[in-house]
This record gives structure tokens, sequence and C-alpha cells, in this order.
């Protein structure tokens, strides 16, 4: 199960870097972070596991899980900047 949770938390960090636009953005945070994405069905798994098992993987999971979110909003301010200085400069006038 932790290793499932650190695959996840490697393969949305190497994915997250190559993204460019708003759509593929919102797409991938579904595809990991939505009701039916990959981190939730991890978590369901949980419990199968034993109460003690359950405490530690889920406290791991919380941090993933704050990773994933941390580094999505990141991004997402990143695109933010990018399409308002494209704007500014396609509104750019010289006067």
């Amino acid at each position: 199960m932790k290793t499932k949770l650190e695959q996840l938390k490697t393969e949305f960090f190497s994915l997250i870097g190559t993204v460019t636009d708003r759509d593929h953005l919102e797409r991938l945070q579904g595809e990991f972070l939505g009701r039916k994405g990959k981190l939730n069905d991890v978590m369901k798994e949980m419990a199968t596991l034993a109460v003690e098992e359950r405490k530690l993987v889920g406290q791991l999971a919380n941090e993933v899980k704050q990773a994933l979110e941390a580094a999505f909003g990141s991004q997402e301010q990143k695109i933010n900047q990018s399409e308002v200085l494209g704007q500014a400069q396609q509104e750019w006038i010289d006067i």
C-alpha cells in the first residue's frame, strides 16, 4: 500500500511538470484527486488493512494528498501567471 502511494506521488510529479494549460491541469487533477481518481482508489483499499497499519498508511496517504494538492496549486499559479502575461502582451499597444 505504501509503495502504491509513493508510485502515485512519483507519477503525479512527473506529469505535473509537463502541464502547460488549464484544461490539461484540470484533467490531471480529476485523474489523481477526483472522486474517481487514483488516490481515492488507493484510500478505499485502506479498509482492508489492520488498524495499526491503517493508521500509518492513512498518515502517509494524507501527506501524499497534501503534496499533490500543493503541487497542483503551484502549477495552477504558474499557468495563471503565464495566461495573464500572454494576455498583457496581446493587449499591449505602443502609443
